[in-house]
């Protein structure tokens, strides 16, 4: 949109068609005064015609483009109905107007769901865009003289006039540390992103400003006084079982996500409790790799809990599709999980056009394996510097165990942080490059980064005096949650369009685990305590005390076989060797063969980015 000239309506049907795989079931574009709206649409909620968007409101004073779902729309709808609002349609997307129509900005806390959206009030002469309160829709902006382009992906708005085409270094130093971008900076220069449970409000004759409309923190730092465990547990199970509920609300199939893991198995107990007639198709994925194969414990899984389960078992050869997975996937990811997570997506669709994942569990109830790393770091940390130092050294002299997140590479990357502050220490458990390497492979770039550790001592300090713990869980939803598992889902599954939903991070799930004593989470090395608790009932103690084994793929064997011709195509020979020193990257890789240091994440990280700048150029 632009205040000053008309919108540029080509490049926003570039724009719209660059994101054809998100919505496959439509396009819209519409020009109207100062913007230019474009959607692909996924049909959902409502599959008449009449749903289609961008949609005005029935006076023709609102327009609207929307992402997403907002799960308590039929309640929302019988308030408004109530207050004289009349609808046209059966849609979720209606409801958001008359909402806003009702309440103004206030609609915002009223809406539970995922969504991005933009709305025009040529009434107030302004623009909105909003994002949901935990990040899981994205929304990513940059402006250009008198106007504002957004879009959800990073490749459509290189559609739109006066994209720079370069590098923000600042984001590329947080991708080459942690393998992801954290903060507000996209990895394309002069591209931003909304955080979550903010709207930006850009009113005619001024400036855009970005406004909270929700507060995490304050939810962790309102602690209450419950002293009856049982009993919190049992209403974090009804919590669960309402946002499941809300979750399969759809006029498409709907199935679920179901690992080895605790997570998934409580949201499919939920399916089955909630929807007792309904038989609840369930999907997992497993490699052919020793190790990465828990196929058996999925099944094990859904027997117990009587779903009708289905599983696929992939093999290395899925590395050779890693061109096209980061083509479509829009942004590099480090993230190992992002092949399963793809691969998944796409058996999913076959049967189904919604699924629901687990996603959220371990942040939102201390079940990584850095929370005990952070306990253990209290006791190690006051040891002497005599003893720790032949600690330091016997971990350096191992050699490397390419297997799934091996003991020896948590052993390596504890002892080399320990005696960090707490805060940097929980930082430094999920880098994948120390600061050295990173420097080498940016050169001069590298001082003009801000350094990625700066968002996480900001998201400290917000919830500043808290175990620990709590501290940790925040900052995890405010940086890893939201800048790479809910980018990776988001993206694998849209690139499919598969619609993904996360019953644990509804509002009120977050805001009630939030809230607990940090014990009731994690007591000694107890993990996910509550949440176990609460699903006694619903499945067989052997499921409920399963180590957490992630969601991985063996990248790190990959680059002995199938990842290493793309190393060497997109990163030694290719253009990447326009942003970060080669010579370093051949060390790294080099390391990685002799197996002095499991650099295989390091490795893929550098892959994906020199793939990621190929599709740029294309």
């Amino acid at each position: 949109m632009s205040w000053s000239e008309a919108p540029d309506l080509p490049a926003v049907r570039r724009m719209t068609q660059a994101i054809a795989h998100r919505g496959p079931d439509g396009e819209g574009v519409l020009e109207a005064g100062p913007v230019a709206f474009g959607h692909r649409r996924l049909a959902v909620i409502d599959l008449s015609d009449e749903a289609l968007q961008p949609m005005w409101d029935r006076d023709r004073k609102l327009l609207i483009t929307f992402n997403g779902e907002i799960y308590n729309y039929r309640e929302l709808r019988r308030e408004l109905e109530e207050r004289g609002a009349g609808f046209a349609t059966q849609s979720d997307t209606e409801v958001i107007l008359e909402a806003y129509k009702a309440y103004g900005l206030d609609a915002l806390g009223r809406l539970n769901g995922m969504f991005a959206f933009a709305l025009f009030d040529f009434v107030a002469e302004r623009l909105v865009l909003s994002r949901d309160r935990m990040g899981e829709k994205p929304l990513l902006w940059r402006r250009k003289d008198d106007g504002l382009a957004f879009a959800s992906e990073l490749n459509a708005l290189r559609h739109y006039p006066g994209h720079s085409g370069e590098v923000d270094a600042t984001a590329l130093r947080s991708f080459l540390s942690i393998g992801y971008v954290c903060g507000s900076n996209a990895l394309d220069a002069g591209v931003n992103r909304l955080p979550p449970a903010h709207f930006m409000l850009w009113e005619k004759g001024q400036e855009p400003r970005q406004i909270a409309y929700w507060n995490l923190a304050e939810k962790f730092l309102d602690k209450r006084s419950l002293t009856d465990f049982d009993a919190a547990a049992n209403d974090l199970r009804d919590l669960l079982d309402d946002s499941v509920r809300l979750r399969m609300i759809a006029d498409v199939p709907v199935g679920a996500f179901l690992s080895g893991g605790v997570d998934s198995a409580t949201i499919a107990a939920a399916m089955r409790s909630t929807a007792p007639d309904t038989t609840v198709h369930t999907y997992s994925i497993a490699f052919d790799e020793p190790g990465f194969d828990e196929s058996a414990l999925a099944r094990q899984s859904a027997l117990s809990l009587g779903t009708e389960h289905r599983d696929r078992t992939v093999s290395s050869n899925l590395a050779q599709r890693l061109p096209t997975i980061i083509k479509l996937t829009d942004e590099p990811l480090a993230d190992s999980s992002l092949f399963p997570t793809f691969e998944l997506s796409a058996f999913a669709r076959e049967r189904t056009t919604v699924s629901l994942s687990g996603d959220g569990g371990d942040e939102l109830f201390a079940g990584y394996s850095t929370y005990r790393a952070d306990q253990y770091r209290k006791i190690f940390a006051a040891l002497p510097g005599a003893l720790l130092a032949p600690m330091r050294m016997a971990m350096g002299a191992m050699k490397a165990d390419t297997g799934k997140v091996s003991l020896r590479y948590k052993l390596r990357q504890f002892f080399e942080n320990v005696d960090l502050p707490p805060g940097q220490a929980h930082y430094a458990w999920r880098q994948i490059l120390p600061d050295a390497d990173v420097k080498a492979l940016m050169g001069d770039s590298f001082g003009r980064a801000e350094d990625p550790f700066s968002v996480f001592a900001d998201r400290f300090a917000e919830v500043k005096g808290l175990p620990l713990l709590d501290a940790a869980g925040y900052v995890d939803q405010r940086t890893w949650m939201l800048d790479d598992i809910l980018v990776k889902v988001d993206r694998a599954s849209m690139a499919h369009a598969l619609e993904v939903r996360t019953p644990f991070l509804d509002h009120r799930v977050v805001e009630f685990a939030a809230g607990l004593p940090v014990d009731f989470k994690m007591c000694g090395m107890r993990q996910k305590r509550i949440l176990k608790a609460s699903q006694r009932d619903r499945m067989p103690a052997e499921v409920l005390s399963r180590k957490k084994a992630g969601f991985n793929a063996p990248v790190s064997r990959w680059f002995e076989t199938a990842l290493a011709e793309h190393f060497d195509r997109a990163v030694i020979n290719g253009p990447a060797g326009n942003l970060i020193c080669t010579g370093v990257a051949k060390r790294l890789r080099d390391d990685h063969l002799a197996r002095k240091r499991d650099y295989g994440l390091a490795l893929f990280a550098l892959t994906s980015l020199g793939l990621w700048i190929e599709n740029r150029r294309t």
